[in-house]
């Protein structure tokens, strides 16, 4: 689809980011996000759209103020349901801004608004603390680039492999979801994990997360007893693991010289460490805690904690301040959690009924 039947078919449109947290700066881009509900022919035949993030090149007849606007997202409705469900908080923030904020909301994105509180659980604070330990992993990495840059790129003969006994990505993935079926079957089954089987299984991405790192080597007895895996190809695996953690490494480092802003490069010369995160990280462990244990988004800082994040933002506050406000505020979201009174997960059947109507009173 078009921009134009895209945003002729919008629900909510609401101005994001950093203006929308009231920690904006004179360097700040505009961020919009948007909902909107596709033709019958997109439910109902093979025509599929999931978001439109692209192709602003042509103006808006029906949103004039997004003309020149390049960081832009609309979700179609389901596709944003099920990123709500999950507890994205770019995402639920969209139902929680200020009135001020919304540039449009038609009668059937106020009703999406007005059963915002279906999609608060216990899972905020996986999804939120995930997020905010993204900010400080990036302002490790960038802190690490700052003061000691890589020099080389990494080789596959520097870890004693060739491009032919190096696995491929294809073959790493497969011995990672196999491993993840025989750990998720050793636990099913056991009365006193339920917890834990509950854990990885549902509230936690568990597979994701030994997808996308490295297997520490002091598991690697264990693994390669479950899997009964050769002890060259464990060693092939560890191999390859190292070499291609490296090799990302590498890469991301050249990205980032490559794309950085000049006066954000500048911030981060002048304080040692990317502060634009660190005041990201700290406000989502905090609206966290808060949801947790008020039931409420805040994602209007200002009058809570603006002031203070814009200074984390401005570089003001030290790198070692940040981390152990972060680690205090990881500590409280454990408690919060605990202390919660929110459901453990959504209503999906709710949320499901909720989408059919959304998407039949406007069709």
């Amino acid at each position: 689809m078009d921009r134009n039947p895209v945003e002729a078919r919008a629900i909510l449109l609401t101005k994001v980011g950093s203006h929308s947290y009231g920690i904006n700066t004179d360097a700040s881009d505009l961020d919009y996000k948007g909902i909107f509900i596709a033709p019958k022919e997109y439910y109902l035949g093979f025509k599929v759209i999931e978001q439109k993030d692209r192709g602003w090149d042509e103006d808006s007849d029906r949103f004039p103020i997004l003309n020149g606007v390049k960081d832009l997202v609309y979700y179609e409705i389901r596709k944003y349901l099920k990123l709500a469900k999950d507890a994205n908080p770019n995402i639920l923030e969209l139902l929680f801004e200020s009135p001020e904020f919304y540039e449009y909301v038609d009668p059937i994105g106020q009703k999406l608004i007005d059963h915002r509180e279906l999609f608060l659980s216990k899972k905020i604070k996986y999804s939120y603390s995930g997020y905010a330990y993204a900010q400080i992993r990036k302002i490790k990495s960038h802190r690490k680039w700052l003061l000691n840059p890589p020099t080389k790129k990494p080789v596959a003969e520097d870890y004693e492999l060739t491009n032919k006994s190096a696995f491929d990505k294809s073959e790493e993935k497969a011995f990672i979801t196999f491993l993840w079926m025989l750990i998720k079957d050793r636990i099913e089954y056991v009365e006193e994990q339920q917890e834990l089987y509950d854990l990885i299984s549902d509230r936690i991405d568990f597979k994701g997360v030994i997808n996308n790192n490295q297997l520490p080597h002091e598991f690697y007895p264990y693994i390669q007893n479950l899997t009964q895996a050769s002890d060259r190809y464990m060693d092939i695996l560890r191999r390859t693991q190292e070499y291609r953690k490296d090799l990302y490494y590498w890469k991301s480092y050249q990205s980032w010289l490559k794309n950085r802003n000049p006066k954000r490069a500048e911030l981060e010369a002048k304080c040692g460490f990317d502060s634009k995160h660190a005041a990201h990280c700290i406000r989502l462990v905090r609206m966290g805690n808060e949801i947790l244990t008020t039931g409420k988004i805040n994602v209007d800082r200002r009058g809570i904690d603006a002031e203070e994040l814009l200074n984390i933002r401005l570089g003001n506050v030290s790198y070692d301040a940040v981390l152990a406000e972060a680690e205090k505020l990881f500590t409280q979201l454990d408690e919060s959690y605990e202390k919660s009174v929110l459901p453990y997960k959504v209503d999906l059947d709710r949320i499901n009924q909720l989408c059919m109507e959304l998407v039949e009173e406007f069709n």
